[in-house]
């Protein structure tokens, strides 16, 4: 004869109903700080701003978070943990397992992310329908290197141009898969080859709107060309 599990074994619906709902605030108020941020810059990014867009009240942001910044905090250390788990599943089986190589395939769904409608590809795409079309699930490098630049280039720390977050803490998970993946590489060489990777990108899709730099080409085309230039440093260092 079997027992009858105990009332403790048995999940309770109305737990992992407040557990999505909980889980859904969180992601509302980061998706309210990056569209204000992207929006209308970091000075209106402020606390009030953000529980305004996200429909919920101060108290219930700091239920979540301590401060601004770490909101942002959050959402970059998210984004680093994709990428790391991207690296990860690129290295594996990668035709010529240059760590180069392996970086322009990772970096290229943050710069050229997957569309809803699967049918149209980015360059038949205007800037305008971009935002609609684009996967929400994966990190848009538009929306992340402000971010990045913000830690970057700290100004006055008392301003809220300032980001105050620990840019190596961020960026961890995505230095150690690169570590992983090419032993050969220190933690500062992993560091400045993500550094470098995310802004050549980054540049790359900045220069397809402005034609006294794009010449023509396409924002796939100029991506490639700036990884092309990042892979003949690359091919230097072998050799010496």
């Amino acid at each position: 004869m079997s027992s009858r599990p105990s009332s403790s074994t048995i999940p309770d619906p109305s737990a992992s109903r407040r557990e999505q709902k909980k889980a859904e605030t969180k992601q509302n108020l980061i998706d309210a700080a990056i569209e204000l941020f992207m929006g209308y810059g970091p000075e209106e990014a402020t606390v009030q701003a953000i529980t305004k867009r996200a429909g919920v009240s101060t108290r219930t942001f700091h239920n979540y978070f301590e401060r601004r910044d770490d909101v942002f905090a959050y959402y970059l250390h998210e984004v680093f943990e994709h990428f790391a788990c991207r690296i990860r599943e690129i290295a594996v089986d990668h035709p010529t397992g240059r760590i180069v190589d392996i970086m322009r395939d990772a970096m290229w769904i943050y710069c050229f992310p997957p569309h809803v409608d699967q049918g149209e590809s980015v360059s038949q795409t205007g800037s305008a329908e971009f935002s609609e079309l684009v996967d929400p699930t994966t990190p848009d490098i538009r929306k992340f290197k402000p971010l990045l630049i913000m830690l970057e280039n700290p100004q006055d720390k008392g301003s809220s141009e300032h980001l105050d977050v620990d840019l190596p803490t961020l960026t961890e998970p995505g230095t150690k898969a690169l570590c992983d993946v090419a032993p050969d590489l220190s933690p500062f060489k992993a560091f400045l080859l993500l550094d470098v990777s995310f802004s050549i990108a980054m540049r790359a899709v900045e220069a397809a709107a402005d034609e006294r730099l794009s010449g023509g080409l396409s924002p796939e085309e100029l991506y490639n060309q700036a990884f092309d230039m990042l892979a003949r440093v690359d091919r230097i260092e072998d050799e010496e």
